[in-house]
């Protein structure tokens, strides 16, 4: 590249008089004396600031694209972290129930003139899961257990069908019990402990009276009868309610309502999960049953 120069980098004039050139491989730079002035002056110090000020120009430009992509990436991540955040939050009682009224059943066990209420977990293939006690009458003068003679279970659609009892447990109070017209899925289960101090909820049918959703806390993730461990909790759960889903906030069930103290308030019992799938793989040894619970991922 030629630079040449048509006036005085001082003064402007256009008296100016070449004395020498600069070749440097690919540019010729010329120093000219003024004589309007007398300055001497190179085109070559014209050159290097104008790419002092192309530099600077261009790290500022940098700079500023650096800052600019940073702040995409920040607000990338944070909206990234808040939709995360909304995944994992805890669902309200109403979307809680929404989301699980279908797989929940009110239950009733007749035994001759007499019947009993409760509540039935729907877990897929037309099983559902109760406590053994809503269908089985331990009131015998010889300590015998019997099961009812009819076991009818009312759906969400208010459907009513007629369930087989395949197995039972006496002593860790549950049953399983089935029906071909039962084509709804299943709950899902919770695959981690529960932590005292959790929000939890409870659907059942209280005072037989139909479902409804009552809330409360884990009071005591491991309270101990005798050598069965149980989830101690403090939703208000009333006769009806037995054999109903306890469920966390992300609407997995952490347990099965079984019992309460009569002589004080809020002191509830959930089977937890880990007892669940112990008596589920106990169904499927002795009784050839098909069932799998739908165990929510960690």
């Amino acid at each position: 590249m030629d630079y040449k120069a048509k006036e005085c980098a001082v003064c402007g004039s256009d008296k100016i008089k070449l004395i020498s050139h600069k070749n440097d491989g690919e540019n010729i730079f010329y120093t000219y004396r003024c004589e309007a002035c007398g300055e001497v002056f190179s085109t070559e110090s014209k050159f290097l600031k104008q790419q002092e000020k192309l530099k600077k120009q261009a790290e500022k430009e940098a700079a500023r694209q650096a800052a600019k992509q940073a702040k995409e990436a920040s607000l990338k991540l944070a909206s990234e972290e808040e939709t995360e955040q909304a995944n994992n939050a805890p669902l309200s009682a109403t979307e809680i129930f929404k989301k699980n009224r279908k797989f929940v059943v009110e239950i009733q066990a007749d035994f001759g003139l007499v019947s009993s209420r409760g509540t039935g977990i729907i877990i897929g293939d037309g099983y559902i899961l109760s406590n053994a006690h809503v269908v089985f009458d331990k009131k015998s003068d010889r300590g015998v257990a019997y099961a009812a003679d009819e076991i009818l279970c009312k759906d969400a659609s208010q459907n009513v069908y007629e369930l087989d009892l395949i197995y039972a447990d006496i002593k860790k109070d549950m049953v399983l019990l089935h029906s071909d017209e039962l084509s709804v899925d299943g709950v899902t289960f919770c695959a981690k402990e529960v932590e005292t101090g959790e929000k939890i909820y409870a659907i059942g049918n209280s005072k037989g009276q139909g479902i409804c959703i009552l809330d409360g806390i884990v009071s005591d993730s491991e309270r101990f009868i005798g050598s069965d461990k149980f989830i101690m909790f403090s939703a208000p759960i009333v006769h009806g309610n037995s054999g109903g889903p306890v469920f966390n906030g992300n609407g997995e069930v952490i347990g099965i309502a079984t019992l309460g103290r009569e002589d004080a308030l809020a002191m509830n019992y959930a089977i937890p999960v880990s007892a669940v799938k112990d008596f589920i793989e106990k169904a499927k040894d002795k009784e050839e049953v098909e069932v799998s619970l739908k165990i929510d991922a960690i």
